[in-house]
């Protein structure tokens, strides 16, 4: 029966291994197991086995502490000040075309420009942490009536395309821009705000007023 169980415990220990050989948490010493999988003795002697430097710990009921940290959470969010973020997160924007940066591959010409098409802004990113109710914000000149913002997000921490391979489009939001204004005098300002268990993305048209808004599931 054992060896049902011997997939999923390696993959979970080749985790905890991974994130133990990050640089910020280089000091840890301690391991704190939670979970039903947690009450396993298999479990807990792969873990001493392979990680055999470690201290560990299992609390009584350990199988609870998750669903008694949901609801601790839900009557208290601030018991949490901050998240690790498992991802890069960012949206696709309109950049001038430069030969010695650029693939040719990615160069379009619009508006008697040329440009650079699938290029990533990052706002935040994997490995990081944030504060909870923590904002970033870009700036963007409209080039069309419709400004599509299309939220992206993958595991590299330097990506540089959203072509490139991992990338996953979360979601997208469309904000109409007034066209008796000439579109270079307005800005559109889109920010993200971290640290929930959901990404709160608002777009907003600075000079018109008009705002659009998603919010999107971070645990999926």
């Amino acid at each position: 029966m054992q060896s049902w169980f011997t997939d999923p415990v390696s993959k979970t220990v080749n985790h905890i291994s991974g994130i133990l050989k990050e640089e910020r948490i280089k000091d840890v010493g301690l391991i704190v197991l939670v979970g039903g999988f947690a009450e396993s003795p298999y479990v807990q002697h792969r873990i001493k086995e392979e990680l055999p430097g470690m201290k560990m710990i299992v609390p009584g009921e350990a199988g609870l502490a998750v669903l008694k940290g949901a609801v601790m959470f839900g009557h208290k969010p601030d018991i949490i000040s901050s998240r690790v973020m498992d991802y890069t997160y960012g949206i696709d924007v309109h950049r001038k075309y430069d030969e010695k940066k650029h693939p040719a591959e990615k160069k379009v010409y619009e508006d008697g420009k040329w440009g650079v098409k699938d290029f990533f802004k990052i706002f935040v990113r994997s490995n990081e942490e944030v504060q909870v109710d923590s904002k970033v914000t870009h700036l963007s000149i409209p080039r069309a009536e419709h400004s599509k913002i299309r939220i992206y997000r993958t595991k590299d921490r330097d990506p540089a395309y959203t072509t490139d391979p991992g990338f996953e489009q979360l979601g997208l939001i469309e904000i109409v821009n007034n066209t008796d204004i000439p579109l270079k005098e307005q800005t559109i300002e889109t920010t993200f705000m971290f640290g929930d268990t959901e990404l709160h993305v608002f777009c907003e048209n600075v000079k018109t007023g008009k705002v659009e808004t998603l919010t999107l599931d971070m645990n999926k």
